[in-house]
Formats: structure tokens, sequence, C-alpha cells
């Protein structure tokens, strides 16, 4: 479901976030196989470039503190909010008012909060590792960048919170793209690989 713009406002609203506040979002548990440490390295250029900036973390987890303290280092705790966990009705509120989605874990097996953000129409930008990004389009409804690159993932992540037309684009792939992962779809495509495969030997026993 795509929020409207009356709903992305007052999502943004209760965050205490102007409307036209670039805003990067990540979702899921904060914990040190995450890499969440780099994220905030990486929008520490992010906010460098582009001082109005602001990143949202979405969740719980043991890491909060630690993460408090290396934004506090890096002189960007005034741009990062910690917004704690959420249910998963919040979250989907949360995906659509976000401008972009940064998910820099490199060991994900699927990624789910990735699938959940570009189903919002956001835009993602992904660590080209593991299987969360299996089903991201990469220059179409959202960016894979190699594990460390911290200049081009902040670059990607740039592209996307300053170029309207760029976010504009994306979203709308994002929103096409997702209709082609939900699970009911994805389960058909296991279904037709078992059934081509089933065919596939019967049509080997009928040769022999």
């Amino acid at each position: 479901e795509v929020l409207t713009l009356e709903s992305r406002m007052n999502v943004r609203k209760s965050l205490g976030i102007e409307i036209d506040t670039p805003l990067a979002l990540y979702a899921g548990r904060l914990a040190p196989e995450k890499n969440l440490d780099w994220l905030l390295e990486v929008f520490f250029e992010v906010r460098r470039r582009s001082p109005s900036a602001k990143l949202a973390f979405a969740g719980g987890g043991n890491l909060m503190e630690t993460l408090q303290a290396h934004a506090s280092q890096l002189g960007i705790e005034d741009s990062v909010l910690f917004l704690g966990a959420k249910s998963r009705a919040e979250m989907d509120g949360l995906y659509a008012a976000a401008d972009v989605f940064c998910f820099p874990s490199p060991s994900e097996t699927q990624g789910l909060v990735v699938g959940e953000a570009r189903a919002a129409g956001t835009p993602v930008v992904v660590i080209d590792s593991g299987g969360a990004p299996e089903t991201v389009q990469h220059g179409e409804d959202g960016f894979r960048v190699a594990m460390g690159d911290t200049e081009t993932f902040a670059d990607r992540i740039l592209s996307l919170l300053e170029d309207t037309a760029l976010r504009e684009r994306f979203s709308v792939n994002c929103l096409l793209n997702a209709q082609k992962h939900t699970p009911q779809m994805m389960a058909q495509r296991v279904l037709e690989v078992y059934r081509k495969v089933g065919a596939g030997e019967r049509e080997t026993y009928a040769k022999g």
C-alpha cells in the first residue's frame, strides 16, 4: 500500500521531520553482524555533503547505546534517530515516509525488510552480498554496492536523496517489481520448477 502525501507528512511529523528533509532509513535488529557502525561512517559522508539529511534506525537490540556513542563521536548525533522496535503495521508508514532504505548487512539469507521497503515504493541501497540483494534490480529500483565501499554507498544514497526524478522513477519500479516477489509469486515459481523437473524426468523415462 502506497501512502498518500498527507500520510507521509503525518508519519514525518510524528518523527519531528519536515516533509522536504532528506531521510534515509534502516530497519532490523541493532546487532553487530548488521554492519551498522559502518553505516554510521557512510552517513557521516552523506551528512557532510547534505547537511540536512537524517538517518533513522527502526529496531531494538543490544547495540543501540554503542551506535549512539559512535554517532556522537562522529558529531552527527543530531541527525541520527533511534526509533526503537516498531510493529509491522508501523513499519509500512516508516518505509513510505523515507526517501531511501539502507541495508548494510552482508550476511542476510533473505533480507525481508529490503522487500518490504520496495513494496512501499522506497528505493534501496544494499551491500551486494548474501541473499538480500538478489531481488534488487541494480539501477532500476535500487543499488547494490560492494562490501566496504564507503564512498560508493554514500554516493548512491545521496543520488536518491537529492535527485527527485531518479527517486520517483525508482519508486515506480519498486512497486512494479515488488509484485514479482510476493510470497504467492515466489511459490508459483517454485512449483513451476518442480513441474518442469517432473516433466523432464518423465520425458527421460519415456526415451529410455
